[in-house]
């Protein structure tokens, strides 16, 4: 098993028409066999993320994975506490 980086994008929408989207770049660590499988995972795991909730004004916002932006082979194997990805 090999380690890869992911990059996923999230965005929120709303129920109504004035809501600017946010979005969330997230980095996560996964193993798999070949690429192919880890942006599998990647994607999997970004839609585990997905979430809806009301907000103060009473707005349905939900967050959504818009794309996996990137995967690619961690090339450093020695990850220890606070390491800088």
């Amino acid at each position: 098993m090999t380690t890869y980086i992911a990059v996923l994008l999230c965005e929120t929408s709303a129920d109504s028409n004035d809501h600017a989207p946010l979005y969330q770049e997230s980095f996560v660590l996964l193993t798999a066999a070949d690429e192919a499988r880890a942006r599998e995972k990647a994607e999997v795991h970004g839609k585990s993320l997905e979430t809806s909730y009301e907000n103060e004004a009473g707005e349905l916002i939900t967050w959504r994975l818009r794309h996996v932006v990137d995967v690619g082979e961690v090339l450093d194997e020695r990850h220890t506490h606070r390491s800088e990805l």
